[in-house]
This record gives structure tokens, C-alpha cells and sequence, in this order.
């Protein structure tokens, strides 16, 4: 599973989120038994509010198979992902 998280906000929408935070994101993990999940559009830009530490931290905090289904991507390196 592909997950946009960073937890997207903009000053103009208010509480509105775009992308997903990660207590949703393992939430979500928790009930799809996703194998694999990567995370995608979480730092860079001033609009992210949530950056990859934290998304560490609640998958760290997560049950062992879902802590144990993410899967970091080096930026620019070929990466194989096993199923």
C-alpha cells in the first residue's frame, strides 16, 4: 500500500487535511492487513505538518504486523519490495 501522509494542512482551509496522519495511517494499516506500506509526500514542504520521525514513532508504537510493514524508500536508489 502506497500512503500519502505528512498530514497535509493549508492556512486558507483550515482543520481540513489532505494527506494522512500516522495514528490514520497505522489505524488504516490495522484494518487492511496491508503487507507492505510506503510512505510517500511526507517532508519537503512548509504545508507537510507531520514529518517521517513521527511516522517512526506511531508505527514504532504499533502492533508487530503492522510496525513491521513499513517500508522506507531511499530517494533515487532502485528498491525492491518482497510480498
Amino acid at each position: 500500500m502506497i500512503m500519502h501522509l505528512g498530514c497535509v494542512r493549508f492556512p486558507i482551509t483550515g482543520p481540513l487535511r489532505y494527506t494522512m496522519d500516522a495514528a490514520a495511517a497505522v489505524e488504516l494499516c490495522r484494518t487492511t492487513t496491508a503487507r507492505t506500506v510506503i510512505p510517500v509526500h511526507y517532508d519537503g514542504w512548509q504545508h507537510f505538518r507531520q514529518p517521517a520521525k513521527e511516522v517512526n514513532a506511531a508505527f514504532s508504537a504499533a502492533p508487530p504486523p503492522v510496525r513491521q510493514s513499513l517500508k522506507w524508500l531511499t530517494p533515487g536508489a532502485p528498491t525492491i519490495v518482497a510480498t
